[in-house]
């Protein structure tokens, strides 16, 4: 069961040091706006780790797959898609769904966001 123990591991930490996020779609009017609210870890980059497209002020937020729900994936890099953390309205540069897997089953995504 090593993925039901990752799913554990990373629960522990969204709880523990997450906070509240929401994951919003933009769509063509306000009412029709899809979003869920959620807890997620939210953290900046270190200087060592601005490479490969990662500029300064990009923020990595890990969100827990089963959170999203029935919010509609993937979720769109600069797109319609946003994440308002702490009240700033941010948005997703890219999304990993590969490095959060465990044999085979998505744990958690990992999404760039800028703003």
């Amino acid at each position: 069961m090593p993925a039901a123990r990752a799913l554990a591991t990373y629960r522990r930490m969204i709880e523990a040091f997450g906070e509240t996020v929401t994951l919003r779609r933009l769509n063509p009017s306000p009412e029709q706006a899809t979003e869920v609210t959620m807890r997620a870890r939210v953290t900046s980059y270190d200087p060592v780790d601005l490479v490969e497209g990662v500029q300064q002020g990009e923020r990595l937020v890990v969100l827990m797959a089963e959170d999203i729900g029935s919010f509609p994936v993937p979720i769109e890099m600069n797109g319609r898609d946003r994440i308002v953390i702490r009240g700033a309205v941010t948005t997703p540069v890219a999304v990993d769904d590969s490095m959060r897997r465990i044999g085979g089953v998505l744990i958690a995504y990992g999404v760039r966001v800028i703003g």
